[in-house]
């Protein structure tokens, strides 16, 4: 073989033995590379295996006290047991009112333990049936929250049924009386006082006399409420103070409804509306005859009940129209530009006996304007920010 026949055939044998090198180093690359068809294993483990996890157990979910007065707290312990096989965590017990106060002695419980769970009950202000919950949360995975349950029959020992006295409507003239009963479980309890906080009503309180309500002994003492004839034609609504012999047994029954006249406000109470700041607006109130007893109305005048002045101007017009004739009233004012409530009483003047000043309510609320977001401040001079040459 010449020499320019071995060159050739060295120069195959070293470029065959590249090839396979480079192939080869392209093999081990891939090999090395994880296969992508292949499942890869999850990245999120759960922190505890099922098996592992706790499990919280109640002896019971619902306790009942029974009849109880409302001058005593009562107390009761929920018991239970971690019953899984991972540790127990309860990071919020949470009563459903401020009357049901619950109490942890700690938050961690190993699997196995027991622990209780203190509930205090305030029955104070309360009367008859009651239904409270206590909400347990804990790391328990099955049940995460638990609802305990707090049922009680509560019966004040000195209390006053209805507790809110809806008169209705009274005509101008006319008595009418209505009453309450207030019950005492203390035998020894007498009424001292009855005072109203306004003149449109009176109360008295009857004699005590025994009586059974519930298979219980107990003193009923009846409490009479009167709008007297003389009352003023409007809106009533006020309380009735009422003192016992015992000086920690104070009750108060609320009264309400009105005494009407002949004139009829229409509508009954004004309603201006949600009003922006500084805004101008107008409203109508008309003033009509309730038997066909005609009337002339000679003044209308603003009462304001929050500061400043909601009308500065109001029109009182005829309306001919209608038998007998009635009256519209038009006011027109401008918003104030506080936010916040606005109410007052417009005053009405008549030839009419016994309603030659009634009132009638007015009420309203200024919104409050929503924030300007604050704009970017510029260069002095400039509106906008433009690079300049460099």
């Amino acid at each position: 073989m010449n020499s320019k026949s071995r060159v050739g055939t060295m120069g195959v044998w070293m470029a065959a033995g590249l090839a396979v090198a480079v192939f080869g180093s392209i093999s081990l690359a891939q090999a090395d590379q994880p296969d992508q068809t292949r499942e890869q294993p999850s990245a999120a483990k759960p922190a505890t295996p099922a098996g592992d996890a706790p499990e919280i157990t109640f002896d019971e979910k619902v306790h009942e006290f029974g009849v109880i007065s409302d001058d005593k707290n009562v107390n009761y312990q929920f018991k239970f047991k971690n019953t899984g096989k991972g540790t127990l965590t309860i990071s919020n017990t949470q009563g459903s009112c401020g009357c049901t106060v619950p109490q942890l002695e700690k938050k961690e419980y190993a699997p196995g333990e027991e622990g209780l769970i203190k509930v205090e009950y305030h029955p104070q202000n309360r009367n008859g049936p009651q239904h409270t919950t206590v909400t347990v949360t804990s790391n328990d995975p099955t049940k995460p929250q638990v609802v305990l349950e707090i049922k009680s029959d509560v019966r004040p020992l000195v209390a006053i049924e209805p507790k809110v006295l809806n008169i209705g409507q009274v005509p101008k003239g006319k008595a009418q009386t209505l009453k309450a009963v207030i019950t005492s479980r203390l035998p020894d309890v007498k009424i001292v006082s009855a005072t109203p906080t306004i003149a449109a009503i009176d109360a008295k309180v009857g004699p005590g006399q025994e009586a059974d309500v519930n298979g219980e002994k107990v003193m009923q003492f009846p409490i009479e409420i009167t709008v007297p004839a003389t009352a003023p034609v409007g809106q009533v609504i006020g309380n009735v103070a009422i003192r016992t012999s015992d000086a920690a047994r104070l009750l108060n029954l609320t009264v309400t409804g009105e005494v009407v006249g002949d004139i009829v406000p229409n509508p009954a109470r004004v309603q201006l509306g949600a009003l922006q700041p500084g805004q101008t607006f107008t409203s109508e109130l008309r003033l009509s005859s309730r038997n066909g007893k005609p009337f002339k109305v000679t003044k209308v005048e603003e009462q304001s009940g929050t500061p400043g002045r909601s009308f500065s101007d109001i029109q009182v017009k005829e309306d001919t129209n209608t038998t007998p004739p009635s009256y519209v009233v038009t006011m027109t004012g401008t918003a104030p530009t506080t936010p916040g409530a606005v109410r007052g009483d417009l005053l009405i003047s008549s030839d009419l006996e016994g309603e030659s000043q009634f009132k009638v309510q007015y009420f309203g609320f200024i919104r409050q304007l929503p924030q300007t977001p604050a704009q970017p401040r510029g260069f002095e001079g400039d509106s906008t920010l433009v690079p300049g040459p460099r």
